[in-house]
């Protein structure tokens, strides 16, 4: 009997653990794709297309890597840094000024993330939040990062996740539903 009992154990596991998977890919395959653009910036075009588009200074290199700063801030934020790894955009950094972070309920700022992709993964860390999202080509990570004792900024980022894969490490975990 305990033979039998526990061929029928294995068997209802792997039929939960197929049904499971069948539930969580469906829910990847339903999972909305990351925005890649950050207008007029998008994850992938060429270094020549974005200098084009808009006035940057290059302010530093390494490697393969290259980061440059925007010049002509929009209204609320303070810094835009773009990298671009083998001459295409890897990573859009856009920091908020103190001041609209300040004025800004973090949930808030989260709600626009929340309602087009559902809930992120969570990190919490000292002084601040992480909330992240990937959509298996796209990440997007939303912080509320200490600029002072007192004070936060928020910080959008964009990673393009093919240069996370062919570096060997992935940016952000798999979304989860």
């Amino acid at each position: 009997m305990s033979l039998h009992g526990g061929h029928l154990f294995r068997g209802a596991a792997l039929w939960a653990a197929l049904i499971w998977s069948v539930l969580v890919s469906s829910a990847w395959a339903a999972a909305p794709s990351i925005s890649r653009t950050f207008a007029p910036f998008e994850l992938g075009m060429p270094i020549a297309e974005f200098l084009s588009a808009v006035p940057a200074d290059e302010i530093g290199a390494s490697g393969d890597d290259r980061l440059f700063s925007v010049i002509g801030l929009r209204i609320n934020v303070t810094g835009i840094w773009c990298t671009f790894t083998q001459e295409r955009l890897s990573r859009i950094e856009i920091t908020f000024s103190v001041e609209y972070s300040s004025r800004t309920a973090w949930n808030e700022f989260l709600a626009s993330a929340t309602r087009e992709y559902g809930t992120g993964f969570h990190l919490p860390v000292p002084g601040g939040d992480v909330e992240m999202w990937d959509d298996g080509r796209t990440t997007l990570v939303l912080e509320r990062r200490p600029v002072t004792a007192r004070d936060r900024a928020y910080v959008v980022t964009l990673f393009d996740d093919a240069v996370a894969i062919e570096r060997g490490g992935r940016c952000a975990p798999k979304y989860s539903v």
